[in-house]
């Protein structure tokens, strides 16, 4: 049957990004966008690429490099907090989350094609929140409607974090303790 026949897929790489010195850990791509991408690494830094398209052809950037943690980045994800910023979180083995706070603007900018609409990107370093003793953060993901974080943890369990009403601080706000195992994954539906 046509159907049930095994399809594959040829994959090809089209670009290799060049900013750790050590092995990759994670990604995450800045939602409803393609041109910006972040990454987390066993080298305790964060680095956002910009992808712009000159002559038909993709570019990508390094605009961002930061030492996030003192250990390996295990997570990071997008999110925004309470007054509509967009936010990036690490979490990191060195149990802390960093809240990276990130501002865009359009700019015109010059290319081989002429002049261009393009964002200009602007991180500014937030909130640490340290995780309870004994908890590795695994996982970090946002709630798309909503200022709440999950964070998968080492110790079985999953943290829910939120951000108070005066904004800039986070606290937890419940802990699942329902899982045998490391919860190594954790997302929003």
């Amino acid at each position: 049957d046509a159907d049930q026949q095994e399809r594959t897929i040829d994959w090809a790489c089209l670009e290799t990004l060049k900013g750790h010195t050590g092995p990759v850990t994670c990604l995450a791509w800045l939602p409803g966008a393609s041109d910006l991408l972040a990454s987390g690494s066993f080298d305790e830094h964060i680095v956002v690429w910009n992808n712009t398209i000159s002559r038909g052809r993709s570019i990508w950037t390094r605009i961002f490099r930061a030492s996030a943690h003192s250990d390996v980045v295990n997570s990071l994800c997008f999110g925004r907090n309470l007054r509509g910023d967009m936010l990036l979180a690490t979490a990191s083995a060195d149990r802390t989350i960093m809240m990276w706070r990130l501002n865009v603007r359009q700019v015109q900018r010059e290319t081989l094609d002429g002049p261009v609409n393009a964002n200009a990107y602007l991180f500014s370093k937030g909130e640490r929140i340290t995780v309870s003793a004994g908890a590795t953060p695994r996982c970090c993901s946002f709630r798309e409607d909503s200022i709440l974080m999950a964070v998968a943890c080492n110790d079985n369990t999953v943290r829910l974090y939120e951000e108070s009403e005066g904004g800039n601080n986070w606290r937890q706000a419940d802990v699942v303790k329902r899982h045998a195992q490391t919860v190594n994954w954790v997302a929003f539906g």
